[in-house]
């Protein structure tokens, strides 16, 4: 009954009815005394068998389920089996053992006892061909309901498991906030300090805080920053590097002021500016190194250029910008274009952002 082992299915069937056979006809025959020829055996229970299975692949392709509309078909399919049964034992016996030979008043020697007989056989293989397709309806399906317990247990348990997480991850969230504002206290302090003996180490101090803060507050729910806020951060970031180089460096960032409330994911200026950085030369004055942010027909336009360092040190692949246009074709799909190249010795970007 198990149909993830067919062979054990097979052997068991076989098992089963052997048994059955051997009681039939050897042990009723030992207590009666009497033994039909073999070929009666083969004809009688090779139909029987056939019977049995028939029915059961009937019930199986109805579905059975006990109702009204089932028993209107199930009934005459019934008798329409018991009929075919006994027309076919009456042939088969006709011809190929001793039985109900033809008379002078039937061609198949059919009489009133034979069919009472044919009747009662072939109904009680059709009752247990229903009882074997019970039991193992309800085996299937008390199979099915105990793995939906199963999976409804797992459910709660992974339920409780993440209920867990969720309270340690609000607990390791809630220890993540006093450690930065302590971080930033502290920083906030040491700022004042060296302030009055480094002007320059004090704006270090101050520039880089503010950077850290704003990387950690940045995850909006809705996955995005003003862009207000990321200039700040980039002139914050400029000014670390403008401390560093003595401020010599040329850079120019433009914008109109109707862009700073517009939304954008996170980080797109600043890993633009921190590649001009890294591989452009920002200290010739005739040829500044240049940002620019306008909007236009609900677009937004963002276009870097800068000239190319060929003394870096850094090898150039463009990872990081080939990591923000995945990042931006994410996010908005056909709704941007990101590209970048070099014209007349001038390393540029050139974004275009379809705005909401």
């Amino acid at each position: 009954m198990n149909k993830s082992n067919p062979s054990m299915n097979f052997r068991l069937h076989i098992l089963l009815w052997s048994v059955y056979i051997i009681y039939e006809s050897v042990i009723v025959g030992l207590i009666t005394g009497k033994f039909s020829n073999i070929e009666n055996y083969l004809i009688h229970y090779s139909i029987n068998i056939s019977v049995f299975y028939l029915h059961v692949f009937v019930l199986e392709k109805l579905n059975f389920r006990n109702t009204i509309k089932d028993y209107i078909f199930i009934i005459p399919l019934v008798i329409l089996e018991m009929t075919c049964y006994v027309l076919l034992i009456a042939t088969l016996n006709h011809f190929f053992t001793i039985y109900n030979q033809a008379n002078k008043y039937n061609v198949l020697g059919i009489d009133y006892t034979f069919v009472l007989k044919a009747f009662y056989r072939c109904l009680f293989f059709i009752i247990i061909a229903s009882g074997f397709w019970a039991l193992r309806r309800y085996l299937k399906e008390k199979k099915t309901t105990e793995r939906l317990k199963r999976m409804k247990l797992n459910d709660i348990i992974e339920n409780e498991q993440m209920s867990r997480a969720l309270v340690t991850a609000e607990n390791a969230y809630l220890r993540s906030q006093i450690n930065p504002h302590f971080l930033f206290n502290t920083l906030n302090f040491v700022h004042r300090r060296i302030k009055r003996l480094d002007v320059d180490s004090g704006e270090i101090i101050l520039s880089l805080s503010k950077m850290m803060r704003y990387a950690l507050i940045m995850d909006n729910e809705d996955g995005f920053s003003k862009l207000g806020d990321e200039i700040e951060q980039v002139e914050n970031l400029i000014n670390l590097f403008q401390i560093k180089e003595n401020h010599t460096l040329v850079f120019h960032v433009e914008y109109e002021e109707s862009v700073l409330s517009e939304k954008i994911i996170p980080l797109v200026l600043l890993t633009l500016t921190e590649n001009m950085f890294k591989h452009g030369n920002l200290k010739d004055h005739s040829s500044p190194a240049r940002i620019s942010i306008r909007k236009n027909d609900g677009k937004l336009f963002i276009y870097t250029e800068n000239i190319v360092r060929k003394d870096s040190i850094y090898q150039s692949n463009h990872l990081g910008l080939k990591n923000l246009k995945k990042r931006l074709v994410m996010h908005y799909s056909n709704g941007c274009s990101f590209d970048w190249g070099i014209e007349d010795e001038k390393f540029f970007t050139r974004l275009e952002i379809l705005l909401n």
